[in-house]
């Protein structure tokens, strides 16, 4: 699917969650959530998470799906604690999860990227589930090192089940936007500067193949939900500042790690157009896209495992533009997913799409350095909004006819 085909989907699948789906939403008779509880607190640069649910499951379905929950956490920079865990039965008989049915794992596919991973899961099994049954979950998810990035995290306010009552506390020193906003969701800001959310009979999405196996939706279709955003950037001046901070820069030793028939066509293209196709085709080639969440590694270790996030690959072909092509500059960009976003709130998870702009003075075009595509800038991309690094004091959105 090309780029533009994706903005597109994203485009026409936002107006469908946003607007008929919440309006008739179809609901998920196989479980529902009683009560769901997130607490956020931040100070000396670390952030504390709180969480609870209480919910009820009715069919097998619902079983296979819910009642084994996995909670990730970084080992590098972060200490998980169970509070509890366990089941109640129609007649009040409690069962805890046993310390056999808790397991911690490297998530799925990812032992196999490169570089490893501090990542974890904590899988808790709620063994013994009948029909009727209730389950309980809280746990503490704490910083106890320093995090590789601020802290960012979206919260969808619409889940694949129906959710009686589902709240948030966002502790003072975070910023915190919604996006969609809903009329059954209430936000009060608390008097020593932070936010709390109350969500009351919230319907399930029921959106069947567009779920997860684990019952949440998928990455794609939750950054269109309605949702919370929560950053602990102060400003999208200190974002600009950590994105420009991690910009590539070939040097001798780098430009010696590309294969030598790869850097003999960019050498020998003829024209700046026919260099910058050069630079993408050895990006999309001889860098594997990897889909996993971290902050950009050193360009020698992109170069040495011929992998990397979409980022990554934007850096690498902004770096190369910039080394080989004399009578023009590049930059990496970011673009949203959705036509809408929380745009007081400095998350770059809200511009999960990178592009590089190739600006000669006289004409500026969008690469894609995933899709391997080149569009007009910005008019391919208009209803989008994008925030760019080099001009870090607000994301702007496109308007049709720029």
């Amino acid at each position: 699917m090309t780029r533009r085909c994706l903005l597109f989907f994203c485009g026409v699948l936002g107006v469908v969650v946003a607007g008929s789906a919440l309006a008739a939403p179809r609901t998920v008779p196989d479980s529902r959530i009683f009560l769901q509880r997130h607490e956020l607190k931040y100070k000396a640069q670390k952030v504390s998470e709180r969480y609870y649910r209480s919910a009820v499951y009715q069919t097998r379905l619902a079983f296979d799906t819910w009642l084994d929950p996995r909670v990730r956490w970084d080992k590098a920079f972060q200490k998980l604690t169970l509070l509890s865990a366990h089941t109640r039965s129609g007649k009040g008989g409690k069962l805890v999860v046993p310390p056999e049915a808790i397991n911690t794992v490297t998530p799925f596919h990812m032992d196999r990227i490169p570089l490893g991973t501090t990542l974890r899961e904590t899988v808790y099994s709620f063994i013994g589930a009948k029909k009727g049954t209730r389950s309980e979950l809280s746990w503490r998810r704490d910083d106890v090192g320093t995090r590789p990035w601020p802290f960012e995290a979206s919260f969808p306010l619409l889940m694949a089940r129906p959710v009686t009552k589902l709240e948030f506390s966002i502790g003072m020193g975070l910023r915190a936007g919604v996006v969609h906003p809903l009329k059954k969701c209430r936000s009060t800001r608390l008097p020593a500067g932070g936010l709390s959310i109350q969500c009351d009979s919230m319907p399930g999405l029921g959106l069947g193949d567009l779920m997860q196996r684990r019952g949440g939706p998928i990455n794609s279709v939750n950054r269109l939900l309605p949702r919370l955003v929560v950053s602990s950037f102060p400003g999208f001046k200190e974002l600009g500042k950590a994105l420009t901070s991690r910009q590539y820069l070939l040097t001798s030793k780098t430009v010696g790690m590309i294969p030598a028939s790869q850097r003999e066509k960019i050498v020998n293209a003829l024209s700046a157009d026919e260099t910058i196709r050069a630079c993408l085709s050895l990006v999309h080639e001889s860098i594997r896209t990897l889909a996993v969440p971290r902050v950009p590694v050193a360009l020698e270790y992109l170069l040495k495992y011929r992998a990397g996030t979409a980022l990554e690959r934007a850096l690498f072909l902004s770096a190369l533009l910039n080394y080989h092509v004399k009578n023009g500059r590049a930059r990496v960009v970011h673009l949203s997913a959705d036509g809408d976003i929380a745009p007081d709130v400095p998350a770059l998870i809200q511009f999960p799409i990178p592009l590089v702009l190739w600006d000669n003075g006289s004409r500026t075009v969008a690469i894609d350095a995933g899709g391997k595509l080149i569009y007009a800038w910005p008019s391919a991309f208009a209803g989008s909004w994008y925030f760019d690094p080099a001009s870090p004091a607000a994301p702007k959105k496109i308007r049709l006819g720029e």
